[in-house]
């Protein structure tokens, strides 16, 4: 809601065309052109994390 107050004049044909334009070109990064940087790292890192969270769990509770 607040968006529709601070910027009235976007349009959704605005919107829509630069959804298109990300689609189209999305934004890539690497570390050391080996490693990508996107939201499937985020999920690669979080999966990591909570599975040797689950492996720590266990042997602590013996």
């Amino acid at each position: 809601m607040l968006m529709l107050t601070i910027m009235p004049a976007i349009s959704a044909g605005m919107l829509t065309t630069q959804a298109n334009n990300i689609q189209a070109r999305p934004c890539r990064f690497r570390v050391w052109k080996v490693i990508p940087l996107d939201a499937d790292l985020l999920g690669m890192v979080l999966s990591f994390c909570v599975t040797y969270l689950i492996v720590i769990i266990q042997f602590t509770n013996k």
